[in-house]
């Protein structure tokens, strides 16, 4: 995301016309909104914009500084943009991240190194995790192949 929508728009629409699977969007850190109503009709509005493209929100309340609730933006974005599918969630309200699942979204863990176990019993569809982009992959795979047979 940039910090101004009309070239994140501009740079999503780049990206659906080379043919990504998915773009994301993450609300401004310096002219933020305030409130669900706000973060959800921005995101709707990116979504719009690339209609044909599915969109994650990506949640980030600790570095955007926008706290809100991830289910009621993703629910009440999806109502006016179908293509918002699920989010990467970076925070650590786990309620909150297991009722946007249960809402029907796919969730992607951001803080994937100590939440990631605990996000997969809660139904993420999988996670982001520093060290496994820093050559631990076989460790983060190892977590993803163990709860996968059951262990």
């Amino acid at each position: 995301s940039c910090l101004a929508p009309p070239e994140t728009v501009e740079l999503a629409r780049h990206a659906a016309a080379l043919g990504v699977d998915a773009v994301s969007y993450m609300v401004p850190c310096f002219f933020k909104p305030v409130g669900d109503a706000a973060v959800a009709k921005m995101l709707a509005d990116f979504a719009l914009a690339v209609p044909t493209t599915p969109v994650l929100f990506y949640h980030f309340p600790d570095m955007t500084g926008v706290a809100c609730s991830m289910e009621r933006v993703l629910v009440a974005a999806r109502e006016a943009a179908p293509n918002v599918v699920g989010a990467k969630f970076t925070h650590n309200d786990l309620a909150d991240m297991q009722a946007s699942i249960r809402a029907g979204f796919d969730v992607l863990i951001g803080s994937g190194d100590e939440l990631l176990l605990p996000s997969l019993v809660l139904g993420t569809a999988g996670g982001f995790s520093v060290p496994g982009m820093m050559g631990g992959n076989r460790a983060i795979l190892g977590i993803f192949e163990a709860y996968e047979r059951g262990d």
